[in-house]
């Protein structure tokens, strides 16, 4: 089976933060399935963006991004609520950088840029092997997130949203 990582790491389009994917996360599982394994496919298939579920086994970059991702997303969680006033202000250069823009897109824009470097960085500890395939199946994921941000409709529904519209009587 490892000769097939070879062919078809070798043969996945470059991924690039901000550009549109080349392929859907769908398309990259379904070429999976004609190389790996059951059990290694049902593991790359399960990995999720938005779920960071912590297992006990698996591959390597799995463990080490959905620790990262439970981490943020805690510290997250804490500092938005030392911001209502209901506990201490953790200092820390990495929320300070996301708490720093100014709109809720941007500090989305920039948690997803932390997560792809993170990846960028872990891709480089692994050749050839599922580790790839996860990183690369993640990076897809924010791809996709990435694509279904649009300004000027998000703009047109908060703006609906937010206006007070008053009965005349």
């Amino acid at each position: 089976m490892p000769n097939n990582f070879y062919y078809l790491i070798s043969s996945l389009p470059r991924l690039e933060f901000g550009q549109a994917g080349p392929i859907t996360g769908e398309e990259f599982l379904n070429e999976c399935s004609k190389w790996l394994s059951q059990k290694d496919l049902l593991f790359l298939s399960s990995q999720d963006l938005k779920v960071n579920e912590l297992t006990a086994s698996g591959p390597f970059a799995a463990k080490v991004f959905n620790e990262f991702s439970n981490d943020l997303n805690q510290a997250l969680s804490i500092r938005r609520r030392a911001l209502k006033g209901e506990g201490a202000l953790k200092q820390s250069a990495l929320l300070d950088d996301i708490f720093d823009q100014k709109d809720p897109l941007s500090m989305e824009l920039k948690i997803l840029k932390i997560k792809w470097d993170l990846l960028d960085e872990a891709r480089t500890d692994y050749h050839f092997d599922l580790n790839v395939l996860i990183v690369y199946f993640l990076k897809l994921q924010i791809l996709e997130r990435l694509a279904v941000f649009n300004k000027e409709k998000g703009r047109r529904v908060f703006k609906s949203l937010c206006e007070v519209t008053y009965d005349q009587k």
